[in-house]
């Protein structure tokens, strides 16, 4: 998971997945959160890629096959099925992270004051 998240949101000049927790994030989401079911369908396509050796590819194979993965839809179980879960989760767990909304986006995490309501005035000030 961490070698996938890594790939999907790299370090740059800005934090990478990694870098913000991204990894437990989703291991937190799929233990307390997912349904059993999915679960186990997203092990067995994370097993599948590892199984059909992935590891042992260079990062720029890794990239191409991911890459690969990502241009088709597949089963629920599948490779293709479990990368995009995956990468879904990466970009969610990115982006909602405190530094990257703080020294990335720079986006507040509760928005900023709001007058509800007030009487509006009728006909021209």
């Amino acid at each position: 998971m961490t070698l996938l998240a890594d790939i999907i949101i790299p370090r740059t000049d800005t934090p990478g997945a990694i870098d913000v927790g991204v990894p437990a994030f989703i291991d937190h989401l799929l233990t307390d959160w997912y349904a059993p079911d999915d679960r186990a369908q997203l092990r067995e396509g994370l097993r599948r890629i590892i199984e059909a050796g992935f590891l042992d590819l260079t990062t720029d194979q890794q990239r191409a096959r991911l890459t690969a993965l990502d241009a088709a839809t597949g089963e629920p179980g599948s490779p293709e099925a479990a990368f995009s879960s995956i990468k879904s989760l990466t970009v969610y767990g990115y982006f909602t992270a405190e530094p990257v909304m703080k020294e990335v986006t720079r986006l507040p995490v509760i928005p900023g004051h709001a007058d509800g309501c007030v009487p509006l005035r009728r006909g021209p000030a």
